[in-house]
C-alpha cells in the first residue's frame, strides 16, 4: 500500500493589542493506492473492497440510477437472473454489461471513504481576563455508506423509516420518485448494496470551545492563593454536513476492518459535552 500527500500548516497573529487574537491552520491531503494482493485477487468484505490500483476504503456495489416510474419504462425482459423481472416502482441500476440481467457482474466501485482534505482551524482570542478558544475541524470529500439507512428505508422491516422516504416511495404506476417498492413489496433486490446508500460524508464541526476567566490580584491575595481561573469548556458542540446519518466523523476516524472503512452500522455519535471547572494554584 503507498500513502502519498503533502501537510500545510499556518499562524497568523491578527490582532497584538489590547486584544490579543492567534489563528492557527492546518490542511492534509493524502493520495492512498493497493499497490499488490496476493495473486492480485480482489477481496471482499460486506460492501468494502480491496483492490489493486484503488484506495482502501473502497466501496463495491451496483450503481443506482432512478426508479421505473412505469411497467412501460422497464426494458423488455430486465431480469434480476433469478426468474424475476423488473417493474414499475423497482430501482433501477446500471446494467453495466448489458446482459439485461442485473447480477454480480453488473457490480463495480461505487464511492470511497478516502477524504480529499482534513485539517482544523483553531482561534484563540484574550483579552484583559479573559480569554477564549474555538477549535473548528473539518474533512472534504469522503464518502461514507449508510448502512442504517439502507436497513430503515430500504428492507421493509424498519418501523421508523426518515418522513422523506415515507411520503415519497412510490405507489402506483407513473408515479416520479427516487424510493423504490421496498422489500417486502417485491423482493428484486431494490434494497441491494448500491450507490443509493453512498453519501458525502464531508462535514465541518465546532470540536471544541473555551472560555476562561483569570480572576484579578486583588482577589487572589484576599484568598490567599496563586491563581484562579475559572474554565467552560464545550466539546463537539455543532456539526455543519449533508450526512443524514448520526455522525459523520464517527465512521470517518475508525473501524474494526480495513476494508470496512467508512461505513455506519448504527455506531453511536460523538456526545456533546460541557463541562465548567474552576481552576486554583497555592
Amino acid at each position: 500500500m503507498e500513502n502519498k500527500g503533502l501537510e500545510f500548516s499556518i499562524t497568523t497573529k491578527n490582532l497584538v493589542g489590547n486584544i490579543k487574537w492567534t489563528t492557527e491552520a492546518n490542511i492534509t491531503y493524502n493520495k492512498n493506492m493497493i499497490l499488490s494482493l496476493p495473486n492480485g485477487e480482489d477481496q471482499f468484505s460486506g460492501i468494502g473492497i480491496v483492490r489493486e490500483g484503488e484506495a482502501l476504503g473502497s466501496f463495491y456495489g451496483y450503481i443506482f440510477d432512478g426508479v421505473f416510474a412505469s411497467d412501460q419504462d422497464v426494458p423488455e425482459g430486465l431480469t434480476t437472473g433469478g426468474g424475476i423481472n423488473f417493474e414499475g416502482g423497482d430501482a433501477i441500476f446500471k446494467n453495466v454489461n448489458s446482459d439485461n440481467i442485473i447480477n454480480e457482474k453488473d457490480m463495480s466501485i461505487i464511492g470511497n471513504a478516502q477524504p480529499d482534505f482534513v485539517g482544523g482551524v483553531g482561534n484563540t482570542i484574550s483579552y484583559k481576563n479573559f480569554n477564549l478558544n474555538v477549535l473548528l475541524t473539518y474533512s472534504i470529500g469522503n464518502d461514507i455508506y449508510n448502512s442504517l439507512e439502507q436497513m430503515r428505508a430500504g428492507n421493509g422491516f424498519s418501523p421508523n423509516p426518515r418522513p422523506y422516504v415515507y411520503e415519497n416511495t412510490w405507489r402506483k404506476q407513473g408515479d416520479q420518485t427516487d424510493v423504490p417498492v421496498n422489500w417486502m413489496v417485491k423482493p428484486v433486490g431494490n434494497d441491494r448494496n448500491s450507490s443509493r446508500w453512498v453519501e458525502d460524508g464531508s462535514y465541518l464541526r465546532i470540536k471544541t470551545v473555551t472560555l476562561g476567566y483569570n480572576f484579578n490580584d486583588e482577589l487572589l491575595r484576599k484568598l490567599k492563593v496563586e491563581s484562579l481561573k475559572i474554565v467552560l469548556t464545550g466539546q463537539n458542540i455543532w456539526t455543519f454536513t449533508n450526512y443524514l446519518g448520526y455522525d459523520p466523523e464517527v465512521v470517518t476516524t475508525s473501524s474494526e476492518n480495513s476494508r470496512q472503512f467508512g461505513i455506519d452500522n448504527a455506531r453511536m455519535p460523538i456526545p456533546t459535552t460541557y463541562m465548567l471547572s474552576l481552576n486554583v494554584g497555592f
